[in-house]
C-alpha cells in the first residue's frame, strides 16, 4: 500500500500539476500508513498466526491423545476377545466333563460293574443226613470207621464240589469287585475334575466381566477424546 501511494506522489511530482496541498496530504497518508495501519496489520498478523499455531498445537495434542486412547481401546478389545475365547473353551470343557460324568454315573450300577450278579452267590441243596445212624459194633472198629466215612461221603462230596465252585466264584468276584472299584474311582475322579473345571470357568467368567467393564470405559474415553 505504501509503495502504491508513493507511486502516485511521484507521478504528481513529475507532472507538476498537483493540487496545492495534495502532496502534503499524501505525505500525511503515508505517515498514517507507516505509523498506524502497518503496525496494526502486523499486530493482527502476529495475533492471527499465534492463534492459528495455538489451535494447530491443541488439535495435534488432542489428536495424539485420541490416537493413544484408540490404541488402548483396541488393546482392551483384544484382551476381552481373548478372555471370552478362553471362557468359552473352559465352559465347553466343563460341559464335556459333565457329559462324561453322567455316562459314568449310569455305568456304575450296571451288571458290568457294581451291579454284577457275581457279588451275590448262594449255595443251596446240601445233602440231608439220616437223623438216625445205627452202628454194628460187632463188626469191629474198622468196620465202624468205614460206616462213619460212608455216612459222611455224600456230604463231603457236596462240600468238596462247593469249595471248587467257591474258588471259581471268588475269582469272578475279585474281577467284578476290581471293575466296580475302578469304575467308582473313575467316577469320583471325574466328579472332582468337573468341579475343578467349573471353578476355572467361574474365575474366568469374573475376569471377563472385569475385562468387559474395562473395555467399555476405554471405549468411552476414546469417544470423548475423539469428540474433542
Amino acid at each position: 500500500m505504501t509503495a502504491a501511494v508513493n507511486g502516485v506522489k511521484e507521478l504528481l511530482a513529475e507532472g507538476g500539476k498537483a493540487t496545492p496541498g495534495l502532496v502534503a496530504l499524501i505525505d500525511s497518508m503515508i505517515k498514517i500508513i507507516d505509523d498506524e495501519i502497518k503496525t496494526k496489520v502486523k499486530e493482527y498478523q502476529i495475533s492471527t498466526q499465534t492463534n492459528v499455531d495455538t489451535k494447530i498445537t491443541t488439535l495435534t495434542d488432542r489428536t495424539e491423545s485420541a490416537v493413544k486412547e484408540k490404541e488402548e481401546a483396541d488393546q482392551f478389545d483384544r484382551s476381552y476377545d481373548q478372555c471370552t475365547s478362553e471362557e468359552q473353551r473352559l465352559l465347553e470343557a466343563h460341559e464335556t466333563c459333565k457329559t462324561q460324568e453322567a455316562k459314568l454315573t449310569a455305568e456304575v450300577p450296571t451288571t458290568a460293574f457294581c451291579g454284577n450278579p457275581d457279588f451275590d452267590v448262594a449255595y443251596s441243596n446240601p445233602p440231608t443226613l439220616a437223623t438216625i445212624w445205627t452202628v454194628d459194633f460187632s463188626k469191629g472198629s474198622e468196620a465202624v470207621a468205614l460206616e462213619i466215612d460212608g455216612y459222611l461221603t455224600e456230604l463231603n462230596t457236596w462240600v468238596a464240589n462247593k469249595k471248587r465252585h467257591a474258588q471259581q466264584h471268588q475269582d469272578k468276584w475279585n474281577d467284578a469287585n476290581t471293575a466296580c472299584t475302578d469304575k467308582t474311582n473313575e467316577l469320583e475322579a471325574k466328579t472332582k475334575d468337573c468341579g475343578d473345571k467349573l471353578a476355572a470357568w467361574t474365575t474366568q467368567n469374573a475376569k471377563c466381566a472385569h475385562a468387559k467393564r474395562a473395555q467399555e470405559v476405554s471405549m468411552c474415553d476414546f469417544g470423548h477424546k475423539y469428540q474433542a
